[in-house]
């Protein structure tokens, strides 16, 4: 989600691990390795972001990734359809909103990992989530009747 980017983010994804078997011995067991895991991760996450900020852009990038295969049946692809435009209206919020609004809901961490993983408090990750929540719901309100009605028109 941080990296919009499904190439960006296999890359990471690898680096992490990488890096996390390399660490291993440092691993202190005070939280959930988890936690430890995503905290390596988001880290990844954002020192490739901060790279790509550097660099020119040389060729627009697409918010969503590839979708899998949706099988023949048109409850899994109004499913499918609903899914990517909430992963659309996600892809709008801040990074920060973005991680721990997947953290919370999709991975369903607690937000005692959550602000171990970011190293926050876990009040101002509450904080942070409630905020998140009201931009991801307006976001939604105005994005996703505009989605479904284009979706309306193309299919007749």
């Amino acid at each position: 989600r941080m990296l919009k980017d499904s190439d960006d983010a296999q890359e990471v994804a690898q680096d992490a691990f990488v890096k996390a078997f390399q660490k291993l011995d440092t691993f202190a067991g005070k939280s959930k390795f988890s936690t430890w895991l995503y905290r390596i991760t988001y880290n990844k996450c954002l020192d490739t972001l901060s790279r790509k900020r550097r660099l020119p852009k040389t060729e627009g990038t697409d918010l969503l990734s590839e979708t899998s295969d949706l099988g023949s049946t048109s409850g899994a692809m109004e499913e499918a359809e609903l899914k990517e435009n909430i992963e659309r209206c996600i892809n709008k919020l801040s990074e920060t909103d973005a991680v721990i609004i997947t953290l919370f809901y999709l991975e369903e961490q607690s937000l005692d990992e959550i602000a171990a993983v970011l190293q926050l408090e876990s009040n101002n990750v509450k904080v942070k989530l409630f905020r998140a929540r009201k931009k991801l719901y307006d976001i939604m309100a105005t994005q996703l009747p505009q989605a479904l009605r284009e979706d309306y028109e193309r299919t007749r």
